[in-house]
């Protein structure tokens, strides 16, 4: 078992590598054609993090026919995001929310989800409901778009976007070109080795495809969120901590579950509805009421999303 283990391993390293050489190779197009900075920050950055989590899911949906990967994937990362990485981030340095958007978005993320809850009800994800998921994903980046356009605080947030997105003109066109290609390929086969050695892991141990997906699958393509959440912990940006989460638990489901479930019906065991859904949800419920009341996340509300996930996660085997 030591090979299958190993090869998984590698498969979270090759998705990692490839989301970041696709993000950087495609940004850097986009400026090059004139794009502004905030735009690409809020498309092309944005979904290139989401990237692991949208070819594993594809993997397991079209190649494995494994369902409950899919979905276990999308629930599991929704929980480790809120649970697990910004609970831990908040044990680092407790996270101040001065942000409107994030008090706007946490609400759409649990409205996402309250649907996406609705949808699983009878026990198979629809084409439709794929279809209806994937034009709130488009209708939420022109939302985005807009709200941005009519800020006030505009200058500043081009500001902020332009240190962050930085147009680098001694960079070939080709060279760009290379590092997307370089970062879709990546994407595939670190997919491709995470998803299959993920299945002969479950198969082996006797652990269901479901757990494997809440678990090992969830974990691995959550570390781009990890990384990022915990740098801009230790560098006290508290609104890109909690927006990476919020904006990566909204991309998961009206993106990556919309996308694959346009592509082929989900189907998925029982217990994702009537047990790790539900969680996701309350997860989500209670970091809501921490920013939104006290519009901070101390030390000790990140512990109780730390142990909850912790726990959550111990039960499931």
């Amino acid at each position: 078992m030591l090979i299958p283990i190993l090869l998984f391993i590698v498969g979270i390293i090759i998705l990692y590598f490839g989301a970041d050489w696709l993000v950087d190779g495609s940004s850097q197009l986009a400026l090059r054609l004139g794009i502004s900075p905030v735009i690409v920050g809020l498309t092309v950055v944005a979904c290139g993090t989401s990237a692991p989590e949208l070819v594993a899911s594809l993997q397991a949906q079209l190649v494995q026919g494994a369902g409950d990967v899919v979905l276990g994937n999308v629930v599991g990362s929704n929980i480790y995001n809120v649970g697990f990485i910004l609970g831990l981030s908040a044990l680092i340095f407790p996270v101040t929310v001065h942000s409107d958007i994030i008090k706007r978005e946490a609400p759409l993320a649990l409205f996402a989800s309250v649907v996406m809850l609705g949808m699983m009800w009878g026990g198979v994800l629809e084409r439709w409901e794929g279809f209806l998921l994937l034009f709130g994903f488009v209708a939420y980046i022109l939302l985005q778009v807009h709200l941005v356009r009519k800020a006030r605080s505009q200058d500043k947030l081009k500001k902020e976007y332009q240190e962050e997105i930085k147009e680098d003109k001694k960079q070939k066109i080709s060279w760009l070109l290379f590092l997307v290609f370089l970062g879709i390929g990546s994407l595939i086969l670190g997919a491709k080795l995470l998803i299959d050695n993920a299945i002969i892991l479950a198969e082996h141990f006797g652990i269901s495809q479901r757990v494997i997906g809440l678990t090992l699958v969830a974990f691995g393509t959550s570390l781009p969120e990890l990384a990022t959440t915990l740098v801009a912990a230790f560098k006290k940006q508290n609104d890109i901590a909690v927006a990476n989460v919020v904006g990566s638990n909204l991309f998961n489901i009206l993106l990556i579950l919309g996308s694959v479930a346009a592509i082929k019906p989900i189907h998925f065991e029982a217990r994702l509805l009537h047990a790790d859904a539900p969680f996701m949800v309350a997860v989500l419920v209670a970091m809501l009421l921490f920013i939104l009341r006290k519009k901070q996340l101390n030390r000790l509300q990140g512990g109780l999303l730390l142990t909850s996930c912790l726990i959550y996660a111990y039960f499931l085997f």
